[in-house]
Protein backbone atom coordinates (compact mmCIF):
# COMPACT_ATOMS: atom_id res chain seq x y z
CA UNK A 1 0.00 0.00 0.00
CA UNK A 2 1.05 3.35 -1.12
CA UNK A 3 2.49 5.34 2.23
CA UNK A 4 0.15 8.45 1.28
CA UNK A 5 -2.71 5.99 1.44
CA UNK A 6 -1.59 4.44 4.97
CA UNK A 7 -1.44 7.66 6.60
CA UNK A 8 -5.00 8.39 5.49
CA UNK A 9 -6.48 5.32 6.65
CA UNK A 10 -4.57 5.45 9.75
CA UNK A 11 -7.08 7.50 11.39
CA UNK A 12 -10.32 5.42 9.68
CA UNK A 13 -11.72 8.59 9.19
CA UNK A 14 -15.78 8.55 7.97
CA UNK A 15 -15.40 11.24 5.89
CA UNK A 16 -12.17 11.84 3.70
CA UNK A 17 -11.61 15.31 1.69
CA UNK A 18 -8.88 15.65 -0.77
CA UNK A 19 -7.72 18.43 -2.68
CA UNK A 20 -5.56 18.55 -6.06
CA UNK A 21 -6.40 15.14 -7.29
CA UNK A 22 -5.64 14.27 -10.68
CA UNK A 23 -7.93 12.62 -12.41
CA UNK A 24 -6.21 9.38 -13.92
CA UNK A 25 -4.89 9.33 -10.40
CA UNK A 26 -8.56 9.81 -8.74
CA UNK A 27 -9.74 6.62 -11.27
CA UNK A 28 -6.84 4.73 -11.17
CA UNK A 29 -5.46 4.41 -7.59
CA UNK A 30 -8.00 6.41 -5.05
CA UNK A 31 -10.80 5.23 -6.60
CA UNK A 32 -10.63 1.72 -6.87
CA UNK A 33 -8.41 1.57 -3.44
CA UNK A 34 -11.21 3.60 -0.83
CA UNK A 35 -14.23 1.45 -2.59
CA UNK A 36 -12.44 -1.39 -1.62
CA UNK A 37 -12.28 -0.69 2.16
CA UNK A 38 -16.23 0.70 2.29
CA UNK A 39 -16.24 4.07 1.28
CA UNK A 40 -18.26 5.75 -1.63
CA UNK A 41 -16.69 8.57 -3.19
CA UNK A 42 -16.70 11.10 -5.89
CA UNK A 43 -14.47 13.67 -8.16
CA UNK A 44 -15.18 16.99 -9.18
CA UNK A 45 -12.78 18.45 -11.75
CA UNK A 46 -11.91 22.07 -11.85
CA UNK A 47 -13.37 23.94 -14.37
CA UNK A 48 -10.54 25.28 -16.25
CA UNK A 49 -9.77 24.31 -20.16
CA UNK A 50 -7.79 21.34 -20.26
CA UNK A 51 -7.80 21.12 -16.20
CA UNK A 52 -7.19 17.43 -15.39
CA UNK A 53 -6.71 18.16 -11.45
CA UNK A 54 -9.98 18.57 -9.12
CA UNK A 55 -11.04 17.46 -5.35
CA UNK A 56 -12.57 14.62 -4.40
CA UNK A 57 -14.67 13.05 -1.32
CA UNK A 58 -15.27 9.69 0.36
CA UNK A 59 -17.57 8.99 2.78
CA UNK A 60 -17.24 5.23 4.93
CA UNK A 61 -20.97 3.53 4.11
CA UNK A 62 -20.75 1.79 7.05
CA UNK A 63 -21.00 5.48 9.01
CA UNK A 64 -22.79 7.92 6.09
CA UNK A 65 -25.18 7.35 3.47
CA UNK A 66 -24.13 9.64 0.70
CA UNK A 67 -27.75 11.09 -0.38
CA UNK A 68 -26.35 13.60 -2.85
CA UNK A 69 -23.32 15.61 -4.17
CA UNK A 70 -23.76 18.87 -5.82
CA UNK A 71 -20.90 20.87 -7.72
CA UNK A 72 -20.45 24.31 -7.32
CA UNK A 73 -18.78 26.47 -9.25
CA UNK A 74 -16.60 29.18 -7.58
CA UNK A 75 -16.11 31.44 -11.13
CA UNK A 76 -17.56 34.93 -10.20
CA UNK A 77 -19.50 35.17 -13.76
CA UNK A 78 -22.51 33.82 -12.69
CA UNK A 79 -26.23 34.77 -12.85
CA UNK A 80 -26.95 33.94 -9.71
CA UNK A 81 -24.75 35.90 -7.82
CA UNK A 82 -25.73 36.59 -4.03
CA UNK A 83 -27.05 40.55 -4.24
CA UNK A 84 -23.77 42.01 -2.62
CA UNK A 85 -21.84 40.10 -5.12
CA UNK A 86 -23.74 41.05 -7.66
CA UNK A 87 -23.48 44.71 -6.53
CA UNK A 88 -19.30 44.56 -6.14
CA UNK A 89 -18.47 42.55 -9.49
CA UNK A 90 -21.50 44.89 -11.58
CA UNK A 91 -18.84 47.59 -10.50
CA UNK A 92 -16.02 45.65 -11.00
CA UNK A 93 -15.97 43.92 -14.40
CA UNK A 94 -12.74 43.22 -14.96
CA UNK A 95 -12.81 40.87 -11.49
CA UNK A 96 -16.17 39.71 -12.46
CA UNK A 97 -14.66 38.92 -16.30
CA UNK A 98 -11.29 37.05 -15.11
CA UNK A 99 -11.04 33.02 -15.39
CA UNK A 100 -11.50 31.26 -12.48
CA UNK A 101 -11.84 27.71 -11.68
CA UNK A 102 -11.87 27.01 -8.51
CA UNK A 103 -15.20 25.04 -7.44
CA UNK A 104 -16.30 23.38 -4.31
CA UNK A 105 -18.14 20.13 -3.99
CA UNK A 106 -21.18 19.95 -1.36
CA UNK A 107 -22.25 17.08 -0.32
CA UNK A 108 -25.30 15.36 2.05
CA UNK A 109 -24.06 13.36 4.65
CA UNK A 110 -27.12 11.52 6.04
CA UNK A 111 -26.43 9.03 9.08
CA UNK A 112 -25.81 5.39 8.09
CA UNK A 113 -25.81 3.75 12.11
CA UNK A 114 -28.95 2.78 13.67
CA UNK A 115 -30.77 5.45 15.60
CA UNK A 116 -31.66 5.38 19.12
CA UNK A 117 -35.66 5.73 18.92
CA UNK A 118 -37.25 3.96 15.78
CA UNK A 119 -39.34 7.14 15.53
CA UNK A 120 -35.49 9.46 15.34
CA UNK A 121 -34.75 11.48 12.47
CA UNK A 122 -31.25 10.54 11.36
CA UNK A 123 -28.65 13.53 11.63
CA UNK A 124 -27.67 14.70 8.34
CA UNK A 125 -24.30 16.64 7.59
CA UNK A 126 -23.68 18.94 4.86
CA UNK A 127 -20.02 19.56 3.63
CA UNK A 128 -18.52 21.48 1.69
CA UNK A 129 -14.72 20.26 0.28
CA UNK A 130 -12.94 22.83 -1.67
CA UNK A 131 -9.53 24.13 -2.90
CA UNK A 132 -9.84 28.07 -3.25
CA UNK A 133 -8.28 30.32 -6.17
CA UNK A 134 -4.43 30.15 -5.42
CA UNK A 135 -2.87 33.19 -6.58
CA UNK A 136 -1.78 35.13 -3.40
CA UNK A 137 -2.70 38.68 -3.91
CA UNK A 138 -6.46 37.66 -4.53
CA UNK A 139 -7.61 37.79 -1.39
CA UNK A 140 -10.78 39.02 -2.32
CA UNK A 141 -11.21 36.53 -4.61
CA UNK A 142 -11.33 33.65 -2.03
CA UNK A 143 -13.53 35.92 0.32
CA UNK A 144 -16.42 35.69 -2.47
CA UNK A 145 -15.37 32.05 -3.17
CA UNK A 146 -15.98 31.99 0.76
CA UNK A 147 -19.16 33.80 0.54
CA UNK A 148 -20.40 31.17 -2.46
CA UNK A 149 -20.04 28.10 0.10
CA UNK A 150 -22.28 29.85 2.83
CA UNK A 151 -24.50 30.92 0.61
CA UNK A 152 -24.85 27.65 -1.35
CA UNK A 153 -25.01 25.46 2.29
CA UNK A 154 -27.23 27.84 3.61
CA UNK A 155 -29.31 27.93 0.88
CA UNK A 156 -29.78 23.28 0.41
CA UNK A 157 -29.99 23.61 4.65
CA UNK A 158 -33.38 25.57 3.98
CA UNK A 159 -34.33 23.38 1.21
CA UNK A 160 -34.01 20.18 3.51
CA UNK A 161 -36.00 21.42 6.18
CA UNK A 162 -39.05 21.59 5.13
CA UNK A 163 -38.81 18.62 2.68
CA UNK A 164 -37.60 16.41 6.01
CA UNK A 165 -41.01 17.65 7.97
CA UNK A 166 -42.98 16.44 5.08
CA UNK A 167 -40.98 12.84 4.92
CA UNK A 168 -40.71 11.75 8.21
CA UNK A 169 -44.20 13.31 9.39
CA UNK A 170 -46.01 11.07 6.64
CA UNK A 171 -43.84 8.35 7.16
CA UNK A 172 -43.66 7.91 11.08
CA UNK A 173 -45.19 10.86 13.03
CA UNK A 174 -41.80 12.53 13.89
CA UNK A 175 -41.24 15.48 14.47
CA UNK A 176 -39.48 18.31 11.95
CA UNK A 177 -35.92 16.97 11.61
CA UNK A 178 -33.39 19.49 12.70
CA UNK A 179 -31.40 21.58 10.69
CA UNK A 180 -28.00 20.10 9.16
CA UNK A 181 -24.66 20.24 10.86
CA UNK A 182 -22.52 22.29 8.62
CA UNK A 183 -18.60 21.69 7.58
CA UNK A 184 -16.06 23.42 5.59
CA UNK A 185 -12.91 22.23 4.46
CA UNK A 186 -9.77 22.20 2.31
CA UNK A 187 -7.03 24.09 1.23
CA UNK A 188 -8.40 27.44 1.50
CA UNK A 189 -5.22 29.28 0.90
CA UNK A 190 -5.71 31.57 3.09
CA UNK A 191 -4.41 32.45 7.04
CA UNK A 192 -6.28 33.42 10.16
CA UNK A 193 -5.88 37.11 9.18
CA UNK A 194 -7.27 36.74 5.97
CA UNK A 195 -11.16 38.13 5.35
CA UNK A 196 -12.50 34.80 4.17
CA UNK A 197 -11.58 33.11 7.31
CA UNK A 198 -13.07 36.12 9.30
CA UNK A 199 -16.27 35.43 7.43
CA UNK A 200 -15.98 31.99 8.08
CA UNK A 201 -15.36 31.82 12.11
CA UNK A 202 -16.73 35.56 12.83
CA UNK A 203 -19.27 36.13 10.44
CA UNK A 204 -18.74 39.49 9.59
CA UNK A 205 -16.53 40.81 6.47
CA UNK A 206 -17.21 44.94 6.29
CA UNK A 207 -17.25 47.04 2.97
CA UNK A 208 -13.72 48.80 4.42
CA UNK A 209 -11.76 45.42 4.90
CA UNK A 210 -8.35 45.77 4.16
CA UNK A 211 -8.52 42.54 1.82
CA UNK A 212 -10.91 44.13 -0.45
CA UNK A 213 -8.44 47.15 -1.59
CA UNK A 214 -5.40 44.46 -1.55
CA UNK A 215 -6.91 42.78 -4.45
CA UNK A 216 -8.28 45.41 -6.32
CA UNK A 217 -4.89 46.56 -5.93
CA UNK A 218 -2.39 43.83 -6.46
CA UNK A 219 -4.41 40.68 -8.24
CA UNK A 220 -3.22 40.85 -12.00
CA UNK A 221 -7.02 40.86 -13.58
CA UNK A 222 -8.87 42.68 -11.16
CA UNK A 223 -5.93 45.78 -11.53
CA UNK A 224 -6.50 45.20 -15.96
CA UNK A 225 -2.72 44.74 -15.68
CA UNK A 226 -2.75 42.43 -19.26
CA UNK A 227 -5.01 45.14 -20.56
CA UNK A 228 -1.86 47.62 -19.18
CA UNK A 229 0.38 45.93 -20.71
CA UNK A 230 -0.73 45.87 -24.22
CA UNK A 231 -1.60 49.24 -23.86
CA UNK A 232 2.43 50.19 -22.56
CA UNK A 233 3.46 48.22 -25.50
CA UNK A 234 1.09 49.80 -28.78
CA UNK A 235 2.46 53.66 -26.77
CA UNK A 236 5.85 52.59 -26.65
CA UNK A 237 5.78 51.18 -30.37
CA UNK A 238 4.74 54.13 -30.91
CA UNK A 239 7.02 56.41 -30.52
CA UNK A 240 9.50 54.64 -31.93
CA UNK A 241 7.52 53.21 -35.41
CA UNK A 242 8.90 56.09 -37.89
CA UNK A 243 12.34 54.67 -36.75
CA UNK A 244 11.55 51.46 -38.86
CA UNK A 245 10.58 50.52 -42.18
CA UNK A 246 7.42 48.20 -42.74
CA UNK A 247 9.58 45.06 -42.30
CA UNK A 248 10.40 45.65 -39.06
CA UNK A 249 13.87 46.68 -40.07
CA UNK A 250 15.99 49.63 -38.82
CA UNK A 251 15.65 52.72 -40.81
CA UNK A 252 19.31 53.73 -41.68
CA UNK A 253 20.02 56.69 -40.49
CA UNK A 254 17.11 57.79 -37.72
CA UNK A 255 17.45 59.12 -34.92
CA UNK A 256 16.12 56.59 -31.84
CA UNK A 257 16.75 58.80 -29.62
CA UNK A 258 15.46 62.26 -30.70
CA UNK A 259 11.95 60.21 -31.13
CA UNK A 260 11.96 58.73 -27.58
CA UNK A 261 12.95 62.19 -26.38
CA UNK A 262 9.99 63.32 -27.71
CA UNK A 263 8.21 60.32 -26.82
CA UNK A 264 9.19 61.16 -23.02
CA UNK A 265 8.01 64.87 -24.20
CA UNK A 266 4.60 64.51 -24.62
CA UNK A 267 3.76 61.62 -22.08
CA UNK A 268 5.22 63.99 -19.26
CA UNK A 269 3.20 66.66 -20.34
CA UNK A 270 -0.16 64.38 -20.42
CA UNK A 271 0.02 63.66 -17.01
CA UNK A 272 1.78 59.93 -17.48
CA UNK A 273 3.74 60.45 -13.83
CA UNK A 274 0.84 60.49 -11.45
CA UNK A 275 1.58 59.69 -8.05
CA UNK A 276 1.80 61.15 -4.62
CA UNK A 277 -0.84 63.92 -5.38
CA UNK A 278 -3.57 61.32 -6.34
CA UNK A 279 -6.93 62.09 -5.26
CA UNK A 280 -7.75 59.11 -2.22
CA UNK A 281 -10.38 57.06 -5.64
CA UNK A 282 -10.03 53.83 -6.54
CA UNK A 283 -9.36 54.75 -10.11
CA UNK A 284 -6.25 57.31 -8.47
CA UNK A 285 -4.84 53.77 -6.47
CA UNK A 286 -5.01 51.62 -9.28
CA UNK A 287 -3.12 54.14 -11.53
CA UNK A 288 -0.38 54.38 -9.03
CA UNK A 289 -0.57 49.95 -8.73
CA UNK A 290 -0.43 49.75 -12.35
CA UNK A 291 2.65 51.86 -12.85
CA UNK A 292 4.05 50.16 -9.73
CA UNK A 293 3.69 46.12 -11.35
CA UNK A 294 4.50 47.60 -14.51
CA UNK A 295 7.61 48.71 -13.65
CA UNK A 296 8.34 45.47 -11.08
CA UNK A 297 7.58 42.87 -13.93
CA UNK A 298 9.98 44.96 -16.44
CA UNK A 299 12.86 45.12 -13.94
CA UNK A 300 12.30 41.68 -13.25
CA UNK A 301 11.63 39.66 -17.03
CA UNK A 302 15.49 39.47 -17.88
CA UNK A 303 17.04 37.32 -15.74
CA UNK A 304 20.06 40.26 -15.46
CA UNK A 305 20.54 43.37 -17.33
CA UNK A 306 23.91 41.65 -18.57
CA UNK A 307 21.88 38.99 -19.85
CA UNK A 308 19.42 41.62 -22.12
CA UNK A 309 22.85 42.99 -22.92
CA UNK A 310 24.50 39.91 -23.88
CA UNK A 311 21.44 39.11 -25.95
CA UNK A 312 21.29 42.63 -28.20
CA UNK A 313 24.95 42.31 -28.60
CA UNK A 314 24.72 39.07 -29.90
CA UNK A 315 21.86 39.80 -32.05
CA UNK A 316 23.70 43.29 -33.46
CA UNK A 317 26.79 40.37 -34.19
CA UNK A 318 24.66 38.82 -36.92
CA UNK A 319 24.13 41.98 -38.84
CA UNK A 320 27.35 42.99 -40.34
CA UNK A 321 25.68 46.70 -40.43
CA UNK A 322 25.16 46.98 -36.84
CA UNK A 323 28.64 47.92 -35.72
CA UNK A 324 27.90 50.99 -33.54
CA UNK A 325 25.81 52.20 -30.82
CA UNK A 326 23.45 54.10 -33.38
CA UNK A 327 22.53 50.63 -35.24
CA UNK A 328 22.30 48.71 -32.06
CA UNK A 329 19.41 51.39 -30.61
CA UNK A 330 17.70 51.02 -34.71
CA UNK A 331 17.71 47.13 -34.03
CA UNK A 332 16.32 47.73 -30.51
CA UNK A 333 13.53 50.06 -32.12
CA UNK A 334 12.81 47.78 -35.00
CA UNK A 335 12.39 44.68 -31.63
CA UNK A 336 10.13 47.03 -30.07
CA UNK A 337 7.74 47.48 -33.23
CA UNK A 338 8.01 43.95 -33.92
CA UNK A 339 7.19 42.85 -30.57
CA UNK A 340 4.00 44.99 -30.10
CA UNK A 341 2.69 44.24 -33.67
CA UNK A 342 3.20 40.28 -32.54
CA UNK A 343 0.66 41.30 -29.14
CA UNK A 344 3.61 40.58 -27.08
CA UNK A 345 3.73 42.68 -24.10
CA UNK A 346 6.55 43.53 -21.49
CA UNK A 347 5.33 40.57 -19.90
CA UNK A 348 6.82 38.46 -21.96
CA UNK A 349 9.35 40.97 -24.58
CA UNK A 350 12.77 41.87 -23.53
CA UNK A 351 12.40 45.20 -25.96
CA UNK A 352 9.14 45.85 -24.34
CA UNK A 353 10.36 45.62 -20.70
CA UNK A 354 13.52 47.42 -21.71
CA UNK A 355 11.69 50.45 -22.96
CA UNK A 356 9.16 50.37 -19.99
CA UNK A 357 11.95 50.55 -17.95
CA UNK A 358 13.14 53.46 -19.72
CA UNK A 359 9.77 55.59 -19.86
CA UNK A 360 9.12 55.25 -16.52
CA UNK A 361 12.60 56.78 -15.39
CA UNK A 362 13.54 59.03 -18.11
CA UNK A 363 15.74 57.52 -19.20
CA UNK A 364 17.51 57.51 -22.77
CA UNK A 365 17.48 53.72 -24.41
CA UNK A 366 21.06 53.47 -24.83
CA UNK A 367 21.11 53.90 -20.68
CA UNK A 368 18.67 50.47 -20.62
CA UNK A 369 20.32 48.45 -23.37
CA UNK A 370 23.84 48.74 -22.88
CA UNK A 371 22.57 48.38 -19.06
CA UNK A 372 25.23 45.64 -17.97
CA UNK A 373 24.75 44.63 -14.14
CA UNK A 374 26.32 47.75 -12.39
CA UNK A 375 29.15 47.99 -10.89
CA UNK A 376 29.73 48.98 -7.48
CA UNK A 377 31.50 52.80 -8.49
CA UNK A 378 28.07 53.41 -10.69
CA UNK A 379 25.72 51.41 -8.68
CA UNK A 380 24.55 55.01 -7.30
CA UNK A 381 23.41 56.19 -10.95
CA UNK A 382 22.73 53.01 -12.82
CA UNK A 383 19.29 52.52 -14.35
CA UNK A 384 19.38 49.53 -11.86
CA UNK A 385 19.48 51.25 -8.63
CA UNK A 386 16.85 54.12 -10.14
CA UNK A 387 14.24 51.49 -10.62
CA UNK A 388 14.38 49.99 -7.37
CA UNK A 389 14.16 53.63 -6.01
CA UNK A 390 11.32 54.29 -7.92
CA UNK A 391 9.65 51.16 -6.78
CA UNK A 392 9.90 52.23 -3.20
CA UNK A 393 8.88 55.81 -3.78
CA UNK A 394 5.61 53.99 -5.57
CA UNK A 395 5.12 51.43 -2.88
CA UNK A 396 4.60 54.27 -0.64
CA UNK A 397 2.43 56.27 -2.83
CA UNK A 398 0.11 53.52 -3.21
CA UNK A 399 0.37 52.47 0.49
CA UNK A 400 -0.75 56.30 1.53
CA UNK A 401 -3.39 56.13 -1.12
CA UNK A 402 -5.08 52.94 -0.20
CA UNK A 403 -5.33 54.23 3.35
CA UNK A 404 -6.57 57.40 1.94
CA UNK A 405 -9.39 55.50 0.67
CA UNK A 406 -10.19 53.55 3.81
CA UNK A 407 -9.94 56.31 5.64
CA UNK A 408 -12.70 58.16 3.18
CA UNK A 409 -14.59 55.37 2.62
CA UNK A 410 -15.13 54.69 6.20
CA UNK A 411 -15.76 58.24 7.01
CA UNK A 412 -18.40 58.84 4.75
CA UNK A 413 -20.44 56.76 7.22
CA UNK A 414 -19.78 58.86 10.22
CA UNK A 415 -19.14 56.86 13.93
CA UNK A 416 -21.72 54.64 12.80
CA UNK A 417 -19.51 53.02 9.94
CA UNK A 418 -17.31 52.13 13.00
CA UNK A 419 -20.03 50.82 14.97
CA UNK A 420 -21.74 48.68 12.24
CA UNK A 421 -24.89 50.46 11.80
CA UNK A 422 -23.06 52.31 8.35
CA UNK A 423 -23.14 48.75 7.31
CA UNK A 424 -26.28 47.24 7.95
CA UNK A 425 -27.54 51.17 6.50
CA UNK A 426 -25.75 50.48 3.27
CA UNK A 427 -26.98 46.96 2.60
CA UNK A 428 -30.49 48.65 2.27
CA UNK A 429 -29.65 51.32 1.06
CA UNK A 430 -28.54 49.97 -2.91
CA UNK A 431 -26.91 53.63 -3.95
CA UNK A 432 -24.85 53.41 -1.02
CA UNK A 433 -23.62 50.08 -1.41
CA UNK A 434 -22.63 50.51 -4.69
CA UNK A 435 -20.72 54.11 -3.38
CA UNK A 436 -19.41 51.88 -1.61
CA UNK A 437 -18.54 49.22 -3.80
CA UNK A 438 -16.89 51.14 -6.29
CA UNK A 439 -14.86 53.86 -3.80
CA UNK A 440 -13.90 50.73 -1.39
CA UNK A 441 -13.87 47.99 -3.55
CA UNK A 442 -15.58 46.17 -1.38
CA UNK A 443 -18.76 45.25 0.04
CA UNK A 444 -20.41 44.12 3.55
CA UNK A 445 -20.85 40.10 3.91
CA UNK A 446 -22.29 38.36 6.74
CA UNK A 447 -22.79 34.63 8.01
CA UNK A 448 -25.01 34.46 10.62
CA UNK A 449 -23.86 30.96 11.99
CA UNK A 450 -20.33 31.38 12.40
CA UNK A 451 -18.48 27.80 12.51
CA UNK A 452 -15.37 27.20 14.76
CA UNK A 453 -11.64 25.91 13.67
CA UNK A 454 -11.16 22.67 15.16
CA UNK A 455 -7.79 23.68 15.39
CA UNK A 456 -8.17 26.79 16.81
CA UNK A 457 -7.66 30.32 15.63
CA UNK A 458 -4.21 30.20 15.32
CA UNK A 459 -2.82 26.42 14.24
CA UNK A 460 0.94 25.85 13.47
CA UNK A 461 1.88 25.61 9.55
CA UNK A 462 0.12 23.46 7.18
CA UNK A 463 2.56 24.58 4.36
CA UNK A 464 5.98 24.79 4.15
CA UNK A 465 8.99 25.98 1.90
CA UNK A 466 12.27 28.11 2.60
CA UNK A 467 11.04 31.36 4.31
CA UNK A 468 7.45 30.48 3.97
CA UNK A 469 4.82 29.03 6.39
CA UNK A 470 1.49 29.51 6.90
CA UNK A 471 -1.43 27.99 7.85
CA UNK A 472 -3.72 27.29 4.73
CA UNK A 473 -5.92 24.52 5.70
CA UNK A 474 -9.11 24.15 7.93
CA UNK A 475 -11.50 22.23 8.91
CA UNK A 476 -14.23 24.68 10.57
CA UNK A 477 -17.49 23.16 11.72
CA UNK A 478 -21.18 24.10 13.15
CA UNK A 479 -20.83 24.28 16.81
CA UNK A 480 -24.23 24.52 17.41
CA UNK A 481 -24.50 20.62 16.04
CA UNK A 482 -21.34 19.26 16.27
CA UNK A 483 -18.25 19.06 19.42
CA UNK A 484 -14.67 18.83 18.60
CA UNK A 485 -13.33 15.70 20.63
CA UNK A 486 -9.66 15.65 19.31
CA UNK A 487 -7.87 16.39 16.62
CA UNK A 488 -4.39 14.76 15.37
CA UNK A 489 -1.20 16.88 16.36
CA UNK A 490 0.49 19.38 13.71
CA UNK A 491 4.27 18.88 13.38
CA UNK A 492 6.62 21.84 14.38
CA UNK A 493 7.56 23.98 11.35
CA UNK A 494 11.10 22.63 12.05
CA UNK A 495 10.19 19.20 10.92
CA UNK A 496 8.42 20.58 7.98
CA UNK A 497 11.47 21.88 6.50
CA UNK A 498 14.47 19.23 7.55
CA UNK A 499 14.31 18.38 4.45
CA UNK A 500 14.30 21.35 2.80
CA UNK A 501 10.47 22.10 1.73
CA UNK A 502 7.46 20.22 1.25
CA UNK A 503 6.99 17.71 0.13
CA UNK A 504 9.92 15.49 0.97
CA UNK A 505 10.89 12.40 1.85
CA UNK A 506 9.15 12.67 5.30
CA UNK A 507 6.31 14.45 4.11
CA UNK A 508 4.47 13.33 1.11
CA UNK A 509 2.62 15.89 0.35
CA UNK A 510 3.10 19.68 0.41
CA UNK A 511 0.38 20.13 2.91
CA UNK A 512 -0.09 18.72 6.16
CA UNK A 513 -3.23 16.63 6.38
CA UNK A 514 -5.76 17.53 8.66
CA UNK A 515 -7.60 14.98 10.97
CA UNK A 516 -10.76 15.50 13.43
CA UNK A 517 -12.65 13.68 16.01
CA UNK A 518 -16.42 14.93 16.08
CA UNK A 519 -19.56 13.92 18.10
CA UNK A 520 -22.88 15.29 17.71
CA UNK A 521 -24.10 17.71 20.54
CA UNK A 522 -27.34 16.48 21.90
Amino acid sequence: MPRILQEVLAFAPDVLLLQEVDLTWYEQFWKPAMEGRGYVGKHTLKRGRGSSEGIASFALADAFEIVEIRELSLSLDRPDLPVPLARLLGAHTSTRDAEIPTVAQLLLLREAAPVASPTAVPRQVLVANTHLYFANEAMHVRTMQTALILDGLREWSDELQPQQQEEWQRAIGALAAAAPALIVAGDLNADASDAALQLLTSGLVRADDPDWLHGALNWAPSLELPAAARESAFELAAALIECVDERYNAVQGSDVEAAWAEHLRHSEAAGARRGAHEEATLEGAQRIAREFHLLRKAVQLPSSARSRAHKLRADARDDASARDGANELERFAAAVVRDAAAGRTLLESEALAAAEVAHQLRLPLRLVIHGVAPSAEDRQTSWFSAAHARLDELRFWLEAAQEALRTRVASEGGGRWRRGGAVAAAGHDPSAAELWALRAAGVSLSNPKPLVSVYGPNPLPTHAVPRYANTLDWICVDSHHLDVVGVAPLPPVEELTRHVAMPSVEWPSDHVSLCCDLAWRE
